[in-house]
């Protein structure tokens, strides 16, 4: 018993050892490549015509309302601007435009009526602010 003892502690494999082999002249198993995550990209509204408090948004946050409220996160100008037109909603994949205030959005020169998914180069109109949707990468520096 000694002798087997000291041949467990010397490293010695024994019958409950997994043991792991490779073929003969099999190449050594490569290192995963280095993948690089995707870049996140966030939508970006700029303005084309109209007056706001920036010329541009970034719609970081879960929801991006556009009105005249002071609690808008996009403040429309003007005395007939709706308190609440329209919000963003930022989902995983996509981005939603949804209508609060009736007849108070255009999207690509048409009235949006309920709600619609926002695609690079949609155009939005709400009271007298014009703006393009984009994307950009989250790495951009943030505006709005």
């Amino acid at each position: 018993e000694a002798s087997a003892q000291a041949s467990q502690s010397s490293g010695a494999v024994t019958s409950d050892a997994t043991v792991v082999m490779s073929q003969p002249g099999a190449a050594a198993p490569k290192p995963a490549a280095a993948v690089k995550p995707p870049v996140e990209v966030i939508g970006l509204l700029t303005v084309t015509k109209g007056e706001t408090t920036a010329n541009s948004f970034s719609l970081v946050g879960m929801t991006t309302y556009i009105g005249k409220s002071s609690q808008a996160n996009i403040r429309l100008k003007g005395l007939f601007a709706p308190d609440m037109a329209a919000c963003i909603v930022r989902k995983p994949d996509s981005y939603i435009l949804k209508v609060i205030k009736e007849k108070s959005v255009y999207l690509n020169n048409e009235i949006l009526v309920d709600e619609t998914v926002l695609k690079q180069g949609d155009k939005i109109k709400a009271g007298s602010l014009e703006m393009i949707f984009m994307h950009q990468s989250a790495d951009a520096p943030i505006s709005g």
